[in-house]
């Protein structure tokens, strides 16, 4: 939410243009998704880490919709957007940082 009021509001030219700039992002990562997936899949073979799960491959590939044609993936990135401006787990990091570093 911070961030958004950094932009001034849900409704400034900044705003948007971020927005513009995540769903372009967004498309073009998804190009480069099967090199990213060999380097991950590189570290899973060779290193014994907890935060490596069976379905990490799959779990990583959904997070880029590669199932979603073009226009499907705009609307998916603006659904991402969307529903960070309030999550509860960015509210709840806001407030931590606000208590622990003062930050506000």
């Amino acid at each position: 939410r911070r961030y958004v009021e950094v932009m001034e509001g849900e409704d400034s030219k900044a705003f948007a243009y971020f927005k513009l700039m995540f769903i372009r992002g967004l498309l073009e990562l998804r190009k480069h998704v099967p090199k990213f997936e060999l380097t991950i899949q590189m570290m899973m073979d060779n290193a014994n880490m907890a935060c490596f799960a069976p379905t990490s491959i799959q779990d990583f590939r959904a997070r880029f919709g590669l199932d979603l044609d073009d226009g499907q993936c705009v609307e998916f990135a603006i659904s991402l957007v969307e529903e960070s401006i309030n999550n509860w787990r960015s509210v709840q990091y806001d407030e931590y940082q606000r208590i622990t570093n003062g930050i506000r």
